[in-house]
C-alpha cells in the first residue's frame, strides 16, 4: 500500500470519528441532557431510548474509527520514529478505554432499572461520566505530542502541521486543568482554546485532500 493511501485511509478514519462523535456528544447528550438535573437528564435519556442508543453506537464507533486511524498513522510514520508512533498508540488505546468506561458508566445509569433516577447513584454515574470525559483531555492532547514530532522529524507533511497539532495538545491539556483546578476561568478560556484545536481539522483535511509525499527508493520523500 502507498504511503498516499495510507494517508488517506487514516483521514478517512479520522473523519468518521469526528462525525460520528459529534453526533454522539454535541447531538444527542447536549440534546437529551437537562443541566445541572442528574434525575431529569436519566428520564430524557430512558424516554428516548431510540436516540440514546444510536448515540451509544455512534460514540462506539467513533472511537473504533479513532484507533484504526492511529494504526494507519503507526504504519505511515513508523521508519521516522518507531518509539513515537508506539507512544502515540498507547496513548490512544489509553484514552479510548477511559472514554469507553466512562460511557459505560451513563448506559449503566439509563439502561439498569433498578437505578432511580433520583438516586446517589445515578448522580454519580453521571457524573463520572462527565468529569471523566474531561479528564481524559488529557489523552485526547497526549497523543498530539508524538504525532507532532513525528511530522517535524520527517518531511511527509508540512511542518506547520506538526506545530499546529503541538499547539492543539497543549490548548487540550489546559482545557483539562482549567476545568478541574481553575474552575472560575474555563468557560472564559473555552472558547480561545476551542480555536487552538483548529489544528486537528486542518490535519485531516490536508491528509484527505493531499495525502503525504512519495517517499524516494531509500526512504526520503519525493516531490
Amino acid at each position: 500500500m502507498t504511503d498516499k493511501k495510507t494517508a488517506r485511509i487514516a483521514g478517512l478514519w479520522y473523519l468518521a470519528n469526528i462525525l460520528l462523535c459529534v453526533f454522539a456528544i454535541m447531538y444527542v447528550d447536549e440534546k437529551l441532557s437537562v443541566a445541572g438535573d442528574a434525575a431529569a437528564t436519566i428520564e430524557s435519556f430512558r424516554a428516548n431510548g431510540v436516540l440514546f442508543g444510536f448515540g451509544l453506537i455512534a460514540y462506539i464507533a467513533g472511537f473504533v474509527c479513532f484507533v484504526l486511524m492511529v494504526g494507519a498513522l503507526c504504519r505511515l510514520f513508523k521508519s521516522v520514529d518507531s518509539r513515537l508512533t508506539r507512544l502515540m498508540m498507547a496513548f490512544t488505546l489509553a484514552g479510548a478505554a477511559i472514554a469507553l468506561i466512562c460511557k459505560l458508566a451513563q448506559t449503566a445509569a439509563t439502561a439498569i432499572p433498578a437505578i432511580e433516577p433520583q438516586s446517589n447513584t445515578a448522580g454519580t454515574l453521571l457524573a463520572f461520566y462527565t468529569n471523566g470525559g474531561m479528564a481524559n483531555e488529557i489523552f485526547y492532547g497526549l497523543w498530539l505530542l508524538p504525532l507532532g514530532l513525528l511530522i517535524l522529524k520527517s518531511d511527509l507533511i508540512p511542518k506547520v502541521i506538526g506545530i499546529l497539532l503541538l499547539v492543539t495538545c497543549i490548548c487540550h491539556l489546559i482545557d483539562f486543568g482549567t476545568f478541574f483546578f481553575a474552575p472560575g476561568v474555563s468557560a472564559t478560556v473555552q472558547p480561545v482554546l476551542y480555536a487552538g484545536e483548529i489544528g486537528e481539522f486542518v490535519f485531516v483535511l490536508w491528509l484527505l485532500v493531499k495525502g503525504v509525499k512519495t517517499r524516494k527508493q531509500g526512504g526520503e520523500p519525493g516531490g
